[in-house]
């Protein structure tokens, strides 16, 4: 892709987003959101800022477990955190008011700029796969140090295609990319791109850390009870069909607990009637809790004998670590091979593919045979334990090499 091409994408995206934030209002937040961008950021006097980009709420999750090591090392520095989407920014805006928040304004030669002139960043870190070629261009011209975090790489992404040119060239102006497998460094090392290393991912120390919060939720207790629970989390309407499999052969004195990726467009009628919200939790004398608020999903899977991760029947898979941390099997669709975790659990036999020819013995298996399933409850934890300190190693590597000086 040529520079002309990509500032034509961004013009036509732009305009695309336009027209739908006529009759969409995520669209509508995303454009208004960032007519005042600027404006914000030159009211703020930032004090030596570290710059954190994600794309929304996983990334930052992702990242946050770096940011709060970097934190206690920059007591004095600023934490600028900035969005792609209107999701991402409203709900860490409320959960994190401590933060200095901020859409990032398009990309583009005149926006890059200025932004970086008014934050001055002392140091910039993109989180997993967020790649602006202006902003990384301005970055790597005024020699801030810029970190890639937790980046993964596949083989069919642009980077590695005879017309990927302008994307290699983004990966050049990072400072250093920390990279979650070793394919991902032999991919970039295959195109020239050298100054990365295999760190892992950081979100395993974000699910470690969240696990040791003591939270109480008296309405899932109470629905709870004694039962065993089976928690769907990050569910939508395309997985419905497997779901209805799944509860179908649970014991009928298993309790479920449904929480929807987008809780303001979820059905859940078709399960059935005997349904409760947690919004409007009428008592535990009910099959099935739909948790139709958000944020609390990664502290719920704590209550879980078995979590079924939803998106796969979709556009893809969404966290299964916050589950899987808690040492418990894990179901998850077909659209699982973009993601290093589910390839790496499956392959491990802690998680399983719904659309695997065996999942019906699977199932059976896992609800039926104790032995086999703490045998999968194990192997999770063994995943977990490999998988740990990625941050603090990160860290010591910032500390130790200071890669930056040399870009």
């Amino acid at each position: 892709m040529s520079q002309l091409l990509y500032n034509l994408f961004i013009k036509i995206y732009v305009i695309s987003l336009n027209i739908a934030a006529l009759f969409n209002p995520k669209a509508k937040k995303w454009i208004d959101g960032r007519r005042t961008v600027f404006q914000l950021l030159e009211q703020e006097k930032f004090n030596n800022p570290i710059w954190f980009h994600c794309a929304s709420v996983g990334e930052f999750e992702q990242g946050y477990p770096l940011l709060s090591k970097l934190q206690e090392k920059n007591k004095e520095s600023d934490f600028i955190i900035t969005f792609f989407s209107p999701s991402g920014y409203e709900f860490i805006q409320k959960k994190y008011p401590e933060l200095k928040i901020f859409y990032l304004p398009i990309d583009g030669k005149r926006n890059a700029e200025k932004f970086i002139e008014i934050v001055q960043p002392s140091a910039a870190y993109f989180i997993k796969y967020e790649f602006w070629l202006y902003y990384l261009k301005t970055l790597h011209t005024k020699q801030i140090p810029t970190f890639l975090v937790s980046g993964i790489f596949r083989n069919e992404q642009i980077f590695f295609t005879w017309y990927g040119g302008l994307h290699r060239q983004m990966l050049s102006y990072f400072s250093y990319l920390f990279v979650q497998t070793h394919e991902s460094k032999k991919l970039l090392n295959e195109i020239g791109i050298t100054h990365c290393g295999v760190f892992g991912d950081t979100r395993t120390d974000r699910v470690l850390a969240l696990k040791k919060t003591i939270l109480e939720f008296d309405i899932i207790n109470e629905f709870c009870g004694d039962c065993k629970v089976f928690i769907a989390g990050s569910v939508w309407q395309t997985d419905h069909n497997i779901l209805q499999k799944i509860i179908e052969k649970l014991p009928s004195n298993w309790k479920i607990i449904l929480v929807p990726h987008e809780p303001d467009h979820y059905d859940a009628s078709e399960f059935g009637k005997d349904i409760t919200l947690y919004t409007h939790y009428t008592g535990p004398n009910h099959k099935i809790l739909v948790v139709d608020t958000i944020g609390k999903l990664a502290f719920l899977y704590r209550k879980a004998h078995l979590a079924y991760i939803g998106g796969g029947y979709g556009k893809g898979i969404h966290n299964m670590l916050e589950a899987i941390v808690y040492n418990i099997p894990v179901l998850i669709g077909p659209k699982f091979k973009k993601f290093n975790e589910a390839v790496e659990l499956i392959n491990l036999g802690a998680a399983f593919c719904t659309e695997s020819t065996d999942f019906e013995k699977t199932m059976d298996k896992l609800l039926k045979n104790k032995e086999f399933y703490n045998s999968v409850c194990e192997k999770s934890a063994k995943y977990i334990s490999a998988n740990t300190n990625v941050s603090e190693r990160i860290m010591v590597f910032l500390e130790t090499h200071k890669p930056f000086e040399n870009t």
